[in-house]
C-alpha cells in the first residue's frame, strides 16, 4: 500500500480514504481490466456488422487473440488473484466476464439467424472462444515452445470454425 501511495504521490491516510485495503485495490483493477476488454470487443463485433458472420468471427477473434498476447501478465494476474476477492467483489467481477462471453454470443447468433452458423449452445461456443485467448497467456510456457502466436492463431481459429460453421 505504501508504495501504491507513493506511486500516486498520495499519503498513506489519503490511499485509505479512497480504497479500504489492498483487497479493495485488486478489485478495482480487476473491473477496470474486464470492463476495458468487454468495451475492446464490443467496439470489434460493433465495427464488423457489415461482415458475414464468419469473416466478422475470424477478425474478432484474431484481435481478441492478439490482444490476450499483449496482456499475457493481466490475464494470468486476474487468474491468480481472482479467488483472493470476497464473494460480493468476485460475484461483480464475474459478471464482467459474463459480459465479455455475451459479445461472442452475440456475434455467434448472428451467424446462426444467417444460417452460417449451427450452434447447440451458443453460450459455451463463446466460452470456448474467451478461454482460448486465455489459453496463451495461461499456457505460453509451454505453447511458445509448440507454436508461434500466429500458427495458435490460425489453428484455433480453424477449430472454432470447424465447431460452429455449417457444412
Amino acid at each position: 500500500m505504501r508504495e501504491i501511495a507513493e506511486s500516486c504521490d498520495m499519503s498513506m491516510g489519503a490511499l485509505y480514504y479512497y480504497v479500504g485495503g489492498k483487497e479493495d485495490i485488486l478489485q478495482i483493477m480487476l473491473d477496470y481490466d474486464l470492463t476495458v476488454y468487454t468495451g475492446f470487443v464490443k467496439e470489434l463485433v460493433d465495427s464488423s456488422r457489415a461482415l458475414r458472420a464468419k469473416d466478422a468471427l475470424i477478425k474478432v477473434f484474431e484481435q481478441y487473440l492478439r490482444a490476450s498476447d499483449a496482456e499475457q501478465d493481466l490475464t494470468l494476474f486476474f487468474y491468480q488473484e481472482t479467488k483472493c476477492l470476497h464473494p460480493g467483489a468476485r460475484e461483480v467481477i464475474q459478471g464482467r466476464e459474463r459480459g465479455l462471453v455475451a459479445e461472442f454470443e452475440k456475434l455467434l447468433s448472428r451467424g446462426c439467424v444467417t444460417g452460417e452458423f449451427k450452434i447447440d449452445n451458443i453460450t459455451l461456443v463463446a466460452n470456448q472462444i474467451v478461454v482460448t485467448g486465455h489459453m496463451w497467456a495461461l499456457r505460453r510456457w509451454l505453447l511458445r515452445h509448440v507454436c508461434s502466436l500466429d500458427e495458435y492463431i490460425r489453428n484455433q481459429t480453424e477449430f472454432i470454425l470447424d465447431t460452429v460453421c455449417v457444412k
